[in-house]
């Protein structure tokens, strides 16, 4: 269900970033670290942390660098979910 599930996710956070919605970038970080921890998946669940906690002090100074490292993460983690 998450591979389904996840481009929709990074869709909402693309354009939060876009529009700069920090509010936005908090609430669907917040949902993807979630989501992303229930697999183990340390790197993707910092980088949506750190995501979530720059949306949280409204500073998106370093939130597409953050946002390159999430996607870098989740590409790493698709095929290891596949092969379950």
């Amino acid at each position: 269900m998450f591979l389904s599930e996840y481009p929709k996710i990074l869709t909402e956070l693309r354009d939060a970033v876009s529009r700069g919605d920090a509010k936005a970038v908090e609430r669907t970080a917040h949902g993807l670290k979630g989501s992303v921890s229930t697999f183990g998946a340390s790197p993707a669940a910092e980088a949506a942390l750190k995501l979530e906690t720059m949306g949280r002090a409204r500073d998106l100074s370093e939130v597409r660098a953050t946002l390159e490292v999430l996607e870098a993460a989740l590409g790493a983690l698709r095929p290891e979910l596949k092969n379950l």
